[in-house]
């Protein structure tokens, strides 16, 4: 990508799109031990717990330019060396909407999401008017809209799976 510009001839045009970090890139690359000793230093972690953070954090921000009214958590909690403050989790999947345009279509009226809520959201045919969602959780599937508790994170011990090792966390049960 950055040699293509090397490969045009003189009278070659290059044009490019910029975004701003959170919208694009936040890499899982390094173990936990060196994300930690990275956010010590006061650089990002580039950690598997950080990309998961950014993850919701997207969601979250594309929603609130939507127009839904996100709560975000201000309180921040410990895993590994690494502050979090985990707002409401929102997994948008593909099916649900690809566009900006189909996400600002399927919030009708007045719509919260609330910080200790959870909405799982895998289905191109649901829509929500006016949603209050305060707490627990909502998953949308199969033409399904189930509730059931909130997604909660603790912090993970040394018996857990590398899966949940390498983030410091895993949902509490």
């Amino acid at each position: 990508m950055q040699d293509y510009p090397k490969l045009l001839s003189s009278t070659g045009e290059v044009g490019f799109t910029m975004y701003e970090t959170w919208y694009c890139f936040s890499p899982a690359k390094n173990n936990i031990k060196d994300a930690a000793a990275c956010v010590a230093k006061g650089i990002p972690s580039y950690g598997a717990a950080e990309a998961e953070y950014n993850f919701y954090n997207w969601t979250n921000k594309v929603l609130a330019i939507a127009g839904v009214d996100i709560e975000l958590e201000t309180v921040k909690e410990d895993f590994n060396g690494m502050q979090f403050a985990f707002g409401p989790k929102i997994l948008l999947d593909p099916q649900f909407a690809i566009t900006f345009k189909e996400i600002k279509e399927k919030f009708v009226g007045k719509n919260k999401i609330c910080k200790g809520a959870s909405l799982i959201l895998s289905e191109s045919k649901v829509f929500f008017e006016n949603l209050e969602l305060e707490s627990g959780s909502l998953k949308c599937a199969n033409g399904n809209k189930v509730p059931g508790p909130a997604i909660t994170f603790e912090k993970c011990g040394a018996g857990d799976e590398e899966i949940y090792q390498i983030r410091g966390y895993k949902v509490a049960k």
